[in-house]
């Protein structure tokens, strides 16, 4: 006979047993049984109401936990890479990297309401984005879920901003942002190291956007992160040319083009003390990729040489591409580039770098009167 149950004992699919008193308001956060199927009658265990294959996954064990309000929604902000410096192969097969992170304004928004078992995805706006099961932020949200032992009543809202195949990171934020609002909405029961784990284990740049601030060195595949003092803000505009760059691609063509040089290049000694201004971090500002984007993007060269001579500090390809930015010290200076790109045909927008990822906001449920 097992001994009795104490407050923070792990109980029912491995919930931690609630410990909050009567009255707080973090308590409607939890729910503490199954929703009623639609038919009113008592909930049976392996109920199936529909939805896709990946949807049921999970509905073969009974949810004592729920997200019910509020309805929470936080911005996926996109980066860029004032540095990336690819240097050699791994035995992995990936390259090896040297990279600074940058988060900046531009952003996805997503949202994330209590609903059926299993984890819904919708998505707004005019930016493709692939299969459900494939999206980022559902394969976030099913691991986060898998993890904390908790089964999955949810359904994400993916408003899309940031374009796809650009080297900006949206489809990695989007997943980052997802584990952070569930992380808050279930009460952490994640350690941040987990989270961390299970970042990288959806793509490299995950991490990133789950570090305290937004500016980080880092190396390997970009999941070796150092975090650094934000740096004041500044105007960015980033000019995207419609053409997608897929990240693989780039790098193979990399190394054929490198295949005649006789070594790699070195990795550059970056003393954190060296990214502490912009002045200072401006010399480290390049991209190894961008004799690939150069030769597979016509009119990219000439769109980051109009940046620079209209008064950008640094103009670079964005990550991998296809996208490509300024940083302006004045926005002033920054509206000819503007009107410029957008009569050569890119798609543009002006952003402003970050020092502080924005939190989670709670917001009413514009469904709840359908429910």
């Amino acid at each position: 006979m097992g001994s009795a149950r104490q407050p923070g004992d792990l109980v029912c699919d491995r919930i931690p047993y609630r410990r909050l008193p009567p009255g707080h308001d973090h308590r409607r956060l939890l729910r503490l049984a199954p929703e009623p199927p639609l038919d009113g009658r008592p909930p049976q265990r392996g109920d199936r109401r529909g939805g896709s294959a990946f949807e049921t996954r999970h509905r073969d064990r009974s949810s004592l936990t729920a997200l019910t309000e509020p309805f929470v929604e936080v911005e996926a902000c996109a980066k860029i890479n004032l540095r990336l410096a690819v240097l050699a192969r791994e035995t992995t097969g990936y390259h090896s990297l040297e990279t600074i992170f940058c988060g900046i304004s531009l952003a996805d928004t997503i949202r994330v309401r209590s609903a059926e078992p299993g984890i819904r995805l919708s998505v707004e706006g005019d930016i493709a984005t692939g299969p459900a099961d494939e999206n980022l932020a559902v394969r976030a949200a099913d691991r986060f879920h898998q993890a904390a032992g908790i089964v999955p009543a949810i359904h994400i809202t993916l408003e899309k901003r940031i374009p796809s195949g650009a080297g900006l990171g949206g489809g990695s934020s989007d997943a980052a942002a997802t584990l952070r609002l569930l992380s808050t909405l279930y009460h952490q029961p994640l350690q941040k190291k987990k989270l961390l784990e299970i970042a990288a284990g959806i793509g490299s740049d995950v991490p990133f956007f789950l570090t305290d601030t937004p500016l980080a060195l880092a190396w390997s595949r970009g999941e070796r992160l150092l975090e650094l003092p934000p740096l004041p803000n500044r105007h960015v505009v980033v000019a995207y040319p419609g053409t997608p760059l897929p990240t693989a691609g780039a790098f193979a063509r990399l190394a054929v083009l490198r295949s005649d040089a006789p070594t790699t290049p070195p990795p550059i000694a970056i003393a954190t003390d060296e990214l502490t201004s912009w002045d200072r971090l401006a010399p480290y500002a390049a991209n190894d990729l961008e004799p690939v984007a150069f030769e597979r993007i016509p009119g990219l060269p000439e769109a980051l040489r109009l940046l620079l001579d209209s008064g950008a500090s640094i103009a670079l390809l964005a990550g991998s591409g296809s996208a490509i930015f300024g940083i302006f010290d004045d926005p002033y200076y920054a509206k000819p580039a503007v009107r410029a790109l957008l009569a050569s045909g890119f798609a543009t927008w002006q952003a402003r770098t970050l020092d502080t990822w924005p939190p989670p906001r709670r917001r009413i449920d514009p469904n709840a009167t359908n429910k």
